[in-house]
Parts: structure tokens; sequence; C-alpha cells
């Protein structure tokens, strides 16, 4: 009886820790101030011309993750979190809507940066990277 009083504890923080890694692997996804679900976007640069202003607008060259790399900085393109009204195909294989309007600023050295979307006012978090 006295080794059960013993372990009790013990077991008990292990089960505790078990269930909250169970919870945490199901994360909802984000959300904007209005509840809609938001959509993260990282900038996946072609070969050629890799960031110039055509191909960061280029929602062609923006590529849905859950897992996007940390952004620090301001010089060059790196993520965008969208609302799914700018979403296309948000269920499955989501991909950005040409309506996202992505502009763009290109500093000295020739990096364009995101600077603003249309889905600004709707909660879009914009996030660029240091060259």
């Amino acid at each position: 009886m006295k080794q059960i009083q013993k372990i009790a504890p013990f077991a008990a923080m292990a089960v505790g820790a078990m269930l909250a890694l169970a919870t945490s692997a199901f994360n909802k996804a984000p959300k904007n101030k209005s509840g809609d679900p938001m959509y993260t976007f990282e900038y996946t640069p072609p070969a050629s011309d890799p960031y110039s202003a055509a191909n960061v607008q280029d929602t062609a060259n923006w590529t849905f993750t859950t897992n996007p790399d940390p952004c620090l900085g301001s010089d060059k393109a790196c993520t965008l979190e969208v609302p799914a009204d700018y979403v296309k195909n948000p269920g499955s294989s989501p991909t950005l809507l040409s309506s996202i309007a992505i502009q763009t600023h290109v500093n000295d050295d020739g990096f364009a940066s995101v600077t603003a979307t249309a889905a600004d006012g709707e909660g879009a978090v914009i996030a660029n990277q240091a060259e």
C-alpha cells in the first residue's frame, strides 16, 4: 500500500503530461478578429529573378503551409496569413486567389518585400525576412 502512495503522484503527473501532449496536437487553425479561419502561405521564389516585384506579386509563387519558417526582418517576402475569402480550395489544397492583390516595395539591393494586400483590413498578416 505504501508503494502505491509513493507511485501515485508520479503516475498522475505522467497522465497529465500525456493529456497535455494529446490535446496540443489538435490546435485549431488561427482565426482573425471576425473568427474566420486564416491560411498561411510561404513565398517560394522561382530560380529566375527570385525576389522581383512581379514574382512576389505572382500568387503562383506562394505555397500553403501549416508550418512556416520564421520570418525575421523586412527586406524580402516571406509569408502571408490571409482569411478564407482570398483562398481557393480552402478545404483541400489551398492556393491564393489573385484578388489578394499583393503590393510590394523593391529595396536598393533589388529584393521585393510585401507592403500590403487587399486582405489587410480583414486581419491579414504580412511577414518579411532579412536578405
